[in-house]
């Protein structure tokens, strides 16, 4: 049997601005979050970043996560305003009804508390994939920095080589051939500021070595392999007899010899020109001495 109240009704003014003020204190400090985290993104989207892409992917989740909090907030400002006016509609209530109301009270404490607690989540989320977004664009920076200081390097070694060869009077030539065989430059004959009559320039071994006599030569070439070099043979006055011998030698070459179960070229390439005394020319890897 239900208890009946005799007396003044019971107040809830007191008790809706408990409420009140505790809400109104979370979705304060939900704001004051959000907007702590909308200037970090506007802040880091005004940085010059390498990735432009993932900070504006940031930015626009930061963003999407911001409108969906927003709507929370909304939402329990529209459930709290509607428990107020009925709350201000019962001007009494019985003893069980108040308890019952606590009650319920409590239960939409909890799950304003639960759902605040994922809003901090999302923020912290947020933040996370903000923070690595902005690691990822500092990254980048450092690379196309790097690139560039690669890049500026190279332009100042080609102009470097660029007035070398404007100031390069005799013809030039690649130290190594489009089939990759390198080009070894020999020269027999007088030379007016060279003391040796015979000389080798390697263009795969960046060396230039002088040799007292043609047969000295000869056995120098014989210790390289065939296959991999190209002999460009310039003949200066007084080189011919050297060159009849060299060029026999030569063209005793012409063969192939058995290599395990396969036959290898052994002919030596060769071409040659006649040349004054004190024309020359130079290699690639001579051009940066």
């Amino acid at each position: 049997m239900r208890r009946k109240i005799s007396g003044p009704g019971i107040s809830f003014f007191a008790f809706q601005d408990i409420i009140t003020a505790v809400v109104g204190i979370f979705i304060l400090i939900t704001l004051i979050m959000v907007l702590e985290l909308l200037e970090k993104v506007d802040a880091a989207s005004r940085t010059p970043a390498g990735d432009a892409a993932a900070v504006t992917r940031v930015i626009d989740q930061t963003r999407a996560d911001a409108d969906a909090i927003e709507g929370q907030l909304q939402q329990m400002r529209q459930r709290q305003q509607t428990e107020n006016q009925a709350i201000a509609m019962s001007a009494t209530v019985t003893e069980e009804q108040l308890l019952e109301r606590i009650k319920e009270q409590q239960r939409r404490n909890e799950q304003l508390a639960a759902q605040i607690a994922a809003v901090e989540r999302q923020l912290e989320d947020a933040e996370s994939r903000y923070q690595s977004a902005r690691l990822q664009a500092d990254a980048a920076t450092r690379k196309i920095e790097a690139e560039n200081r690669r890049v500026s390097s190279q332009v100042a070694e080609f102009k470097t080589r660029t007035q070398k060869l404007a100031g390069n009077k005799t013809p030039l030539y690649n130290d190594r051939l489009r089939d990759g065989r390198a080009l070894v430059i020999v020269r027999i004959g007088e030379h007016p500021t060279k003391a040796t009559r015979i000389s080798m320039r390697e263009g795969d071994r960046e060396t230039n070595r002088a040799f007292v006599g043609i047969k000295d030569l000869i056995n120098a070439i014989k210790q390289r392999d065939a296959r991999k070099s190209h002999y460009m043979v310039l003949v200066a006055p007084g080189g011919a007899k050297d060159f009849h011998t060299l060029r026999e030698y030569f063209d005793s070459t012409h063969g192939s010899s058995l290599f395990g179960y396969h036959y290898l070229p052994t002919s030596i390439r060769y071409g040659f020109d006649v040349i004054g005394g004190d024309a020359d020319i130079q290699l690639l890897f001579e051009l940066g001495e």
